[in-house]
């Protein structure tokens, strides 16, 4: 004898078998979307599986017209979207900028080492020397100590460092040295040695015509000489 079995069980056992046996379908993303930030152009992220812009906030000024040059909101790429009275916010639609590049390491901060920044030859000199730089965030600092050639000066110094003292010079800034004569009514002066050359010579009394006074006016070592005295007739 078969068992009676209800409608309503039947009808339970039935949804049951479906219900196992059914597979739902995996959710298939419309094409041109996303699912990750990293699909999403430059600027943009995922958000709903629709790429959206990010937006760029700058708070410094109202309009990209009233920035300032050290305004951030002068950095494209942005275009206005929003406005408020105390920020302004841009959407990106470029690439983002570029960090400014480093300068490469010279050397480590700390270091020091010999400089010069006078003619090749010239350092080993003398006045002429060399200096020290020290290393400062990696790079390397002002050649300080240092003396370099300068222009000749007559003094008795290498000056420009060459190896020669005082080319050119006829004298030594400074000197003094008697001029002219003291033959006679002449009387010497004296010179002093400026820019290596020998200036006037100052105090000196120079030679004159010959006049008949019994003086050696022309300082030649004779007196009235050349008939410039009348001769007395008998």
């Amino acid at each position: 004898m078969v068992p009676h079995i209800s409608k309503h069980v039947v009808a339970v056992i039935a949804f049951s078998w479906l219900t196992a046996c059914y597979i739902a379908p995996k959710k298939v993303i419309p094409r041109g979307e996303c699912t990750t930030n990293e699909e999403c152009p430059s600027g943009m992220k995922c958000d709903a599986y629709l790429c959206v812009s990010v937006p760029c906030t700058f708070p410094n000024c109202v309009t990209q017209n009233d920035a300032s040059p050290a305004d951030i909101c002068t950095t494209p790429p942005c275009t206005q979207n929003e406005q408020t009275p105390d920020q302004v916010t841009y959407e990106r639609n470029g690439p983002e900028p570029q960090p400014e590049p480093q300068p490469e390491k010279e050397c480590t901060s700390g270091s020091t080492r010999s400089c010069y920044t006078g003619p090749e030859g010239t350092q080993n000199n003398l006045p002429c020397k060399m200096g020290t730089q020290t290393c400062i965030l990696h790079q390397w600092g002002a050649c300080f100590g240092e003396i370099t050639p300068q222009k000749e000066a007559c003094d008795g110094v290498d000056n420009n460092c060459d190896g020669t003292i005082d080319e050119g010079c006829v004298c030594k800034d400074g000197e003094t040295r008697t001029c002219g004569s003291n033959v006679g009514e002449c009387k010497a002066g004296t010179q002093q040695c400026k820019r290596g050359q020998w200036e006037q010579c100052l105090g000196e009394i120079k030679a004159i015509a010959e006049t008949c006074n019994k003086l050696d006016d022309d300082c030649d070592g004779q007196t009235d000489e050349g008939d410039v005295c009348p001769t007395c007739k008998n």
